[in-house]
């Protein structure tokens, strides 16, 4: 699968949103992304390039958002030690977890449904680093991952008590997010 791109476009069917987004895997996995929706009644737009290691553990992202004429960056890395970084202060409370979940696209659940690699009938709980929008908060997210069959998972989010079958295709990549995200079809004309 390496030097392989895939483009995709998301659509979201429970409030206005679209994403374009990009994933290449180089032998490591990047994600390109920009999304268009209506979040806290206000129209956002969010960039985000995504680098893993081979491992597909989250190396660095870095987020723009822009929304009613102010533009917001964030940048979070992880050493090879298993220390975040946020903006180049340390997040002590993140040491060790692997995972980033940005809270404005299905893209970053491909992230632990690669690296874990489960088997139909296994689950993994882990903590992943939670990036809330339009706020751009940097949160802690437990999370359940639970592999149902060859391309069905159920997610689980402790905080809330969210939970969502997501679909995923051969590459381990978000076809359908519950009834929120859909993605369209490869060819679109």
């Amino acid at each position: 699968m390496d030097g392989i791109s895939h483009d995709f476009i998301w659509r979201r069917l429970d409030i206005p949103s679209l994403e374009y987004c990009t994933v290449e895997f180089s032998p490591r996995l990047q994600m390109r992304g920009q999304v268009v929706a209506e979040l806290n009644s206000h129209p956002v737009c969010a960039s985000y390039v995504l680098h893993c290691d081979a491992d597909g553990t989250t190396e660095e992202c870095a987020v723009t958002l822009e929304s009613q004429g102010v533009v917001k960056h964030l940048t979070i890395a992880r050493g090879g030690d298993g220390r975040w970084w946020r903006d180049g202060c340390e997040l002590p409370e993140f040491q060790g977890v692997r995972d980033i979940d940005l809270g404005v696209t299905p893209a970053t659940n491909t992230l632990p449904i690669r690296r874990l690699k489960l088997s139909p009938g296994d689950s993994a709980r882990l903590v992943a680093v939670w990036v809330k929008f339009p706020e751009l908060a940097v949160l802690p997210l437990e999370q359940v991952y639970a592999r149902l069959d060859a391309h069905t998972y159920r997610y689980q989010s402790f905080a809330s008590g969210y939970e969502a079958v997501l679909t995923v295709d051969g590459d381990g990549l978000v076809t359908r997010y519950a009834n929120v995200w859909e993605r369209l079809r490869r060819k679109l004309f």
